[in-house]
């Protein structure tokens, strides 16, 4: 093989291993995700608020599951008497969810919308007694969140609930690529946020995982005040 043979396979292989680690670090794959959580237990936070909504129960049961991925947390609610709007902005996840056994018998209780949150057809839907987004509200853009957040609240009736996670400001685990479509935010900044509603539990967590990685976030469940 002469200079000229060896320099072609050299500049083929650089790109290739380029264009692979290209797409790794700048286009991540929800599959995966999907697939490891499907059938999983419903996270903590969702029970929590439920157990809370159910000391005052309302007539209506609507709520909104925002960013309802493999549907684990949606599945709950609909086992436990709710009409559920479940969102997301992967088509992939909106599948796994429609095609789920253990939802079978209330599926005339689910609205499945797939949309990313500044896309949701917000004057179309009702308001809703229980509002939850497990992991999803970091996943909107700095510029775009103050309108997404006041859509939210403005989505739910007063004295409705409200369950979300925050990434905390020491938050680790995302590339500059995918943070600079995300936001993180400190406790102060969270209060301010919840102006408006009862705190009933705001919980901070700051762990290195199993990763070696910083997961610093927050569960918060408020309850939104009533309309002065």
């Amino acid at each position: 093989m002469n200079w000229y043979q060896l320099r072609k396979w050299v500049v083929i292989f650089v790109v290739l291993v380029g264009g692979v680690l290209c797409y790794k670090y700048f286009f991540k794959s929800w599959s995966p995700y999907y697939q490891e959580k499907l059938y999983k237990d419903p996270r903590p936070l969702l029970v929590q608020a439920l157990q809370i909504f159910d000391e005052h129960p309302s007539t209506e049961k609507k709520a909104l599951d925002l960013g309802a991925g493999a549907g684990n947390d949606t599945a709950l609610l609909l086992k436990n008497g709710w009409q559920v709007w479940a969102n997301d902005k992967e088509a992939e996840a909106i599948q796994v969810i429609s095609m789920r056994t253990d939802i079978e018998p209330y599926r005339q209780h689910l609205t499945l919308i797939c949309a990313s949150f500044t896309e949701l057809p917000w004057d179309t839907l009702p308001l809703f007694d229980l509002v939850y987004a497990g992991y999803a509200l970091p996943f909107i853009d700095r510029d775009n969140f103050a309108g997404v957040w006041d859509t939210i609240v403005n989505a739910l009736q007063p004295q409705g609930i409200l369950a979300v996670h925050f990434f905390g400001a020491h938050h680790e685990g995302f590339n500059w690529w995918e943070r600079r479509n995300m936001n993180f935010f400190t406790k102060e900044e969270i209060v301010h946020l919840l102006n408006g509603f009862e705190i009933i539990a705001l919980e901070e967590s700051a762990d290195i995982n199993e990763r070696g990685i910083m997961d610093h976030s927050f569960s918060v469940v408020a309850k939104k005040n009533e309309k002065p």
